[in-house]
């Protein structure tokens, strides 16, 4: 571990505006989990022993590590808002070497370890009861955009690295609809979007990752080096690594789009039009939307075509022959940038009337292709507005397996597979959390018999049996690797796939 000649005893809150002494961790009580602050920390060298034991020194940080009721209220909650495990520190890094520093301290005294993107987690997987919580947000540089790729650090939103990638005419080939999300975050489950049947998921447009192990040790990683760590890491959870930087690939990007939203009368002919549309590739983007009517459930199929200005699309053309209501169909151009950033504006909306602090939890499953009418219709026949509260749209994204490379990345063993998002929000109009929780399991169990597979930002309990089978062929070598490099086992307990 790297030493520096000052002391992290010494009471540097004096020299830190805004800090009080009694919030600044400096050490570690030995044998405790027991944070030693500025404030309580006794003069003198790296260690001291006293009635209450020895106190082991934090390593020289160019960040911050913090405790105080600030942390267990920053800490405890996420987008879900449903479960509560406040984390005794929060370490706001200067640098990546300040999470390498932290995690082999973290290690060596076994206290837990989890990252903080967005936290835009749904069920406290990015929450770590009584240990250290990284808040990635700091590393959020984008470094360089050349030749075709992008060089950023992990704590980087997808909106910066599009503003950024923009400005050399590419972009990301998948964007999450919700660009306020990091990249470490989405990577660390996969990353999907209506251009996935496609290009795959974001994790299978990543050249090369920069990882701090559970050991502390900084290693980069890709398919040609240290493969087995790139593969365990991307889509892993968190479970064999911290992502503190990621070299993406990049599209060239358009200027424009253009929506068509194309009403149907029953999801079965949305589907079978979408899987033409995939097929003659009409359109670059492509999702079904089902929200509540007056009568029913409308369905909508979204695509959305990429041009630029001096050619566009044949609008006929694009729609020719599709069994969409006669009449159904809104045609809408924007900007590339304002169409990747438009859920922003969704969201705002959400928060100006008061429904954004309520919990969220959601469902996301993928349903095998030769299920999906059968499996996805019997759930929508159960569903009422009061099982969703007011929230988004109930989503659908497809997906090919031809497009599809991580191993982490669990999908249905089909040629075809659909992303099935039941996007609830707890509001006091709707069923309560309990309920949508119970909910979402009795979901995810009738599609697991029928061969299917989760997304895994879902709220409700997964046990260590479940992640099992949910990586099937893919458990032994995660478990190798988990037990390689995070040796102490301190990594994201939150999705509880290896339990402590």
């Amino acid at each position: 571990m790297e030493q520096s000649n000052q002391s992290p005893l010494s009471f540097r809150a004096g020299i830190i505006a805004g800090i009080a002494p009694e919030n600044l961790v400096v050490g570690l009580r030995h044998g405790t989990s027991r944070w030693v602050t500025a404030a309580e920390a006794p003069p003198g060298g790296r260690t001291q022993s006293s009635s209450n034991g020895s106190i082991a020194a934090l390593p020289y940080l160019d960040g911050l590590l913090l405790t105080g009721e600030a942390v267990v209220q920053t800490t405890g909650t996420d987008y879900g808002g449903v479960v509560r495990r406040p984390a005794s520190a929060l370490l706001r890094p200067g640098s990546a070497r300040d999470v390498a520093r932290m995690v082999e301290f973290c290690a060596h005294h076994d206290i837990p370890v989890a990252v903080r993107g967005q936290s835009h987690t749904l069920f406290g997987q990015s929450q770590v009861q009584d240990g250290v919580q990284i808040d990635m947000r700091l590393l959020d540089r984008v470094l360089d955009v050349r030749d075709g790729r992008a060089e950023v650090e992990a704590g980087a939103q997808w909106r910066s690295v599009l503003q950024a990638t923009l400005t050399h005419g590419y972009t990301p080939p998948v964007l999450t609809d919700y660009l306020r999300l990091t990249v470490g975050g989405t990577l660390s489950v996969g990353g999907v979007s209506g251009t996935s049947w496609r290009y795959g998921a974001q994790v299978d447009n990543v050249e090369e990752l920069t990882v701090v192990t559970g050991a502390g040790e900084t290693v980069k990683c890709s398919e040609s080096e240290n493969r087995a760590l790139f593969e365990a890491v991307l889509a892993g959870q968190g479970q064999c690594g911290v992502m503190v930087g990621a070299r993406l690939r990049l599209v060239p990007a358009p200027e424009l789009v253009r929506i068509f939203d194309l009403v149907y009368p029953a999801l079965p002919a949305a589907i079978a039009d979408m899987r033409r549309l995939i097929d003659e590739e009409r359109f670059e983007y492509l999702v079904i939307l089902m929200v509540p009517g007056p009568q029913g459930w409308i369905t909508v199929l979204q695509g959305v075509k990429w041009y630029n200005r001096t050619s566009p699309p044949d609008d006929d053309a694009l729609v020719a022959d599709l069994q969409m209501v006669p009449g159904g169909a809104t045609v809408t151009d924007q900007t590339y940038f304002q169409f990747s950033d438009r859920v922003l504006a969704q969201i705002g909306d959400l928060q100006g009337a008061g429904l954004a602090d309520y919990p969220h939890p959601w469902i996301d499953v993928f349903v095998p292709g030769s299920k999906v009418e059968s499996f996805v219709g019997g759930v929508m026949a159960q569903l009422t507005p009061g099982d969703l509260g007011r929230s988004f749209p109930i989503l659908l994204y497809p997906f090919r397996s031809g497009a599809l490379r991580r191993p982490l990345f669990r999908m249905p063993d089909e040629p075809e597979s659909y992303l099935f998002d039941i996007l609830r929000t707890a509001t006091p109009d709707a069923a309560g959390v309990e309920q949508m929780i119970r909910h979402n399991r009795e979901i995810f169990e009738q599609n697991r018999e029928l061969g299917g597979t989760h997304y895994p930002i879902s709220a409700f309990q997964i046990s260590a049996s479940d992640w099992q089978a949910h990586y099937g062929a893919a458990w032994t070598a995660f478990s190798e690797a988990k037990r390689r490099y995070d040796p102490s086992g301190v990594l994201t307990p939150g999705p509880g796939i290896f339990p402590r």
